[in-house]
């Protein structure tokens, strides 16, 4: 039985898994490749570096009546990055789109931001490719008084 793909960062991953199990349940249309779960065990990640992860293939919703007796891919090569933090100041961007309009004696003046400084974590490679981090508001309706609106947070590379 073909078992689905598994994108794993920039790599995909086909494991093929044969199980044995009564004819009847095993050729039911009911039984699918969602039945079968394969799992790379992380237990020997211990910090940021490529490890050999060992997979291991079960049968799920069928306990007892169907089993896997053969995986194709007995591991899979990850590489783990160490986790990091910085701060970025944020900065706003106001996109002014059509409908947007001031009302009559309304001067639109600089916006005021709910934090000066935003903490992001992740992995250091992907952090490291973030230069900026700004709001962007998109206004496309009539303004008549102070309003408050939520931005959407981009990081830029």
């Amino acid at each position: 039985m073909d078992y689905k793909r598994v994108r794993i960062a920039e790599q995909d991953y086909t494991v093929d898994v044969t199980v044995k199990g009564l004819s009847y349940i095993v050729n039911d249309s009911k039984f699918t490749n969602e039945n079968i779960s394969v799992v790379a065990s992380c237990s020997s990640v211990t910090a940021a570096g490529t490890y050999d992860l060992p997979l291991n293939a079960t049968v799920v919703g069928f306990s007892g009546d169907v089993e896997v007796v053969n995986i194709s891919l007995k591991t899979i090569s990850v590489s783990f990055d160490e986790r990091v933090s910085k701060s970025f100041a944020l900065t706003e961007e106001i996109k002014e789109l059509d409908g947007y309009s001031l009302g009559a004696g309304l001067i639109r003046e600089n916006p005021i931001l709910s934090v000066e400084k935003l903490d992001i974590s992740g992995p250091s490679k992907e952090i490291a490719k973030i230069s900026s981090v700004k709001a962007l508001v998109e206004l496309n309706k009539q303004l008549t008084a102070t309003e408050r609106f939520e931005a959407e947070i981009i990081a830029e590379s």
